[in-house]
């Protein structure tokens, strides 16, 4: 733990800062990525993350979650099977990754004439959002899977911009269709409040936004399992309206169209009553 030298440092945040932008040019060397990891880096970074916390952002300072989350990023692209083995200290840390990536928004929303720090925080959720994708194929990653899917679907419902809420989407369709236990993805998407922003995303005027959104529900109830099925049903009159409208373009009136034979070739109660209430 490096320690303020009043001798050597006028800023007593000078060693963290030092710390941790050393760490992030050391992880984004995928050539010594190896070595590192044997010389225990990740106890390292968990020390580090703990540091960040404890001093916490400011306004002025430089914030320091940002170089941490890209030595996690250049970890998961570089290293990624590395980060799913051993005790779970890996595993963990992306985790802390991507509540680092969040928090920062927010405090970066919050604060005047962040632009910069509100760009570098878009990029982070972008290159965490790819790089753990990378991974969610793996059996091993069965521990990150909820939090990564909660990731996305924040991302995906909530992002400001639309390559971001886009991304997501196609990472979300990913962990479904390519992943191993597609249903726990379903069961993360049942606890939340994404059903609402998902029937506004497809009657929304966004045609690309509306087509990510509709091509993730079909992949949910293809996959998430017959609960999830059930909870999109709701949803059935809002897509029946988007198919009507016409400034929906051709693509997201065929991906509509999709979606709606998926939720209603099944012939239970729970589908018949949702089609005689539209």
């Amino acid at each position: 733990r490096l320690e303020p030298d009043p001798d050597l440092f006028e800023d007593p945040g000078a060693p963290l800062q030092t710390k941790a932008y050393c760490l992030a040019q050391l992880c984004a060397r995928s050539d010594h990525q190896k070595t590192a990891l044997g010389m225990e880096l990740l106890e390292i970074l968990q020390t580090t993350e703990e540091q960040i916390v404890e001093e916490g952002p400011t306004g002025e300072a430089a914030d320091l979650r940002l170089p941490w989350v890209s030595c996690m990023v250049s970890l998961a692209l570089g290293s990624g099977p590395r980060l799913l083995v051993g005790d779970g200290l890996g595993a963990d840390l992306v985790i802390s990754a991507m509540r680092f990536c969040q928090e920062i928004l927010r405090d970066h929303s919050s604060l005047k004439g962040a632009a910069k720090g509100l760009r570098l925080a878009f990029e982070s959720q972008q290159a965490l959002a790819a790089a753990v994708g990378k991974l969610s194929a793996r059996m091993d990653f069965g521990r990150l899977r909820p939090q990564y899917t909660m990731f996305l679907l924040s991302l995906a419902c909530g992002a400001p911009l639309l390559g971001i809420r886009t991304a997501a989407c196609e990472h979300l369709i990913a962990v479904l269709s390519h992943g191993h236990e597609p249903e726990v993805p379903g069961a993360v998407f049942l606890k939340t409040p994404c059903l609402l922003s998902f029937r506004q995303m497809v009657m929304g005027p966004v045609d690309e936004l509306a087509i990510c959104c509709t091509r993730v529900m079909q992949a949910l109830v293809k996959y998430g399992g017959f609960r999830v099925h059930t909870h999109i049903l709701p949803n059935l009159d809002g897509i029946m309206r988007a198919l009507g409208d016409p400034n929906s373009n051709a693509a997201r009136v065929m991906q509509l169209a999709q979606l709606f034979v998926e939720l209603t070739t099944v012939r239970r109660p729970e589908v018949l009553d949702a089609l005689i209430d539209m």
